[in-house]
């Protein structure tokens, strides 16, 4: 009886290690992607693939300062960064010089076709929102060959209208709205 189950568990197991070796064999292969946002007061960094066939990823830099989006590549060839390509965003976004902007930064996968902007297409999309002015900009990531990564304009969307801001609606730092740190 003993030798039995022992004999039914171990044909059991070797049954489930064949079917699991001819699935993983079998099942489509799919790299995973990601992609890394950090921000600390005045500065935001974000990663996007911009070239999926030599597995090329640019990092952004977001100053708030001086409202400059600026990328780079690290090229396999050489391991080192191509020379970094600035955007002034802050006409994009219609940010006038006395605002001190606020932003958000997140990039996400897209795929555009070649075209006479961008002859080798875009792999990402990075999404750049100023919270005061309500505005978003998607901006296409691209490569020039062995050259720098690039950033163009591609779409925009208002997101916020302006009116509809409620008197005290904005949320003064270090504390949310209509919130009495008294009461208990």
């Amino acid at each position: 009886m003993f030798l039995s189950t022992w004999q039914n568990r171990s044909l059991g197991l070797v049954v489930g290690l064949i079917f699991g070796v001819l699935a993983g064999g079998l099942w489509p292969n799919s790299p995973a992607h990601a992609v890394a946002t950090d921000r600390h007061e005045n500065f935001a960094i974000c990663t996007a693939m911009v070239d999926e066939n030599q597995n090329l990823e640019a990092v952004f830099f977001l100053d708030f300062l001086t409202c400059e989006l600026k990328t780079s590549v690290v090229l396999p060839q050489t391991n080192e960064f191509t020379p970094i390509f600035t955007r002034d965003i802050s006409k994009d976004l219609n940010i006038e010089p006395t605002q001190q902007p606020h932003f958000l930064m997140v990039s996400g996968r897209y795929r555009l076709q070649p075209n006479t902007d961008m002859p080798r297409g875009a792999q990402s999309l990075l999404y750049v929102a100023e919270l005061n002015t309500g505005r978003m900009i998607s901006y296409a990531c691209g490569k020039i060959n062995n050259g720098p990564a690039y950033i163009k304009p591609l779409a925009s969307i208002q997101f916020r209208d302006q009116s509809k801001i409620r008197p005290g609606g904005l949320v003064p730092p270090g504390g949310a709205v209509g919130l009495d740190k008294t009461s208990k």
